[in-house]
């Protein structure tokens, strides 16, 4: 599995005089989550509409999830101000993100209940409403069968919102030394996350049903990607200090493609087997993060790019809305073609690889985006407007970020 995931973005519209300081918009950025969330729709089509040697190519995009993380705690904290209050955050953090994460467990159950075969109602029920309360992240059954499989890293995301005003400070006053040290320290605690797991679990042994267990609290529980958030989070810190990359955007993809090449390139090892077993997301991280910088650094200095332009600032607006539904769109598109009964069905049987499935990952690709503008202008940016109206009133200090 790959996320989202996943904190929307706002609603931005390009202009040629990009603001300079902390709080400014960065379009770029918004522009990157369209990027990030078409690879991850990629990474899913190896479950629903494999393409003919493409598996190990579309399957790199699980590292999308981590950008995302990696991006909430970046913009979280590039927009902070000291004068916000923790009952105004949590309220913007409620307008943006719950509404689309409660639609999204309501369309998953009615899925599940209305045209899987073999669902428990009771279980069913029980996994939606830890889904639209944003807990289903926190327990196995949960990340690995909510009805809707893509959305445990909203789940995870909620728990980084509830402690991000009380960490938030432990960050933005350090110096651009220490956030340095702490950086290389969070990219070790990745690493040593995997590593202890490997060493516990060897991949070569294959998932014994302890090892899943452990593997998937360690890759897909809210503590385990933890050091992400706050690797996003000191990286704003240290541009709010004045810090910038130092690294061309393009030689940050350069290196990343380059990082890619060789995972892919031991695509067949033990190490890559399982989603929950890659070390993708340790390997991608640091990389993803002086991407994140490198972008922001460019941005500030008046520089544009196509990331910024308005179709893909557009994209990225809708990614949150996309990154919930392209699973369920793909998900419903599949049974229609290959006639399967169930989710499990296209896990443990997946249709054989065919450039023909290439046609229906474009008619997925068409509706799921489609939707996902719909909801947006409809349903999404209006019920927020109204809830961050509620919050303000009753919780706003001063006018505080987007």
């Amino acid at each position: 599995m790959t996320t989202t995931p996943i904190e929307p973005p706002p609603t931005l519209k390009p202009t040629s005089q990009p603001p300079r300081g902390p709080g400014s918009q960065l379009y770029a950025l918004t522009g990157l989550r369209a990027v990030a969330a078409f690879t991850i729709f990629l990474a899913h089509l190896n479950v629903f509409f494999p393409v003919t040697h493409m598996h190990a190519v579309f399957e790199l995009g699980g590292a999308s999830v981590g950008y995302f993380f990696l991006l909430s705690g970046f913009v979280l904290t590039w927009t902070f101000k000291s004068t916000d209050t923790a009952a105004w955050f949590y309220g913007r953090r409620i307008a943006r993100v719950w509404p689309l994460a409660l639609l999204s467990a309501v369309i998953g159950v009615a899925i599940a209940l209305g045209i899987s075969e073999h669902s428990k109602v009771s279980e069913t029920l029980w996994l939606g409403a830890a889904s639209a309360l944003l807990i289903h992240a926190w327990f196995q059954n949960g990340i690995l069968n909510s009805p809707n499989t893509v959305s445990w890293p909203v789940s995870v995301e909620a728990f980084y919102y509830a402690i991000f005003p009380l960490v938030v400070r432990l960050f933005v006053n350090r110096t651009i030394r220490q956030l340095g040290y702490l950086a290389a320290a969070l990219v070790l605690l990745g690493w040593g996350i995997k590593v202890a797991l490997w060493v516990a679990y060897p991949p070569s042994a294959g998932l014994t049903p302890s090892a899943a267990t452990a593997f998937v609290y360690g890759t897909m529980s809210p503590p385990a990607r933890l050091h992400e958030f706050l690797l996003g989070v000191v990286a704003a810190a240290a541009l709010r200090k004045g810090w910038r990359s130092p690294v061309p955007v393009w030689a940050v993809f350069g290196l990343l493609v380059a990082a890619l090449g060789v995972m892919y390139y031991f695509h067949d090892a033990a190490w890559r087997s399982n989603t929950i077993v890659d070390a993708l997301d340790p390997v991608c991280m640091p990389l993803i993060t002086l991407l994140i910088a490198s972008v922001a650094t460019r941005e500030l200095s008046g520089r544009r790019t196509w990331l910024s332009s308005r179709p893909m600032v557009t994209f990225g607006n809708w990614s949150y809305a996309f990154f919930l539904f392209h699973y369920l769109t793909l998900y419903l598109v599949a049974l229609a073609v290959f006639h399967k009964h169930s989710m499990t069905e296209f896990f443990f049987q997946p249709p054989k690889p065919t450039y023909g499935n290439i046609t229906w990952a474009i008619v997925s690709f068409a509706i799921a985006l489609a939707f996902s503008g719909l909801v947006h202008h409809f349903f999404e940016r209006p019920i927020e407007v109204r809830l961050r109206s509620f919050f303000r009133r009753h919780f706003a200090r001063s006018e505080a970020p987007a």
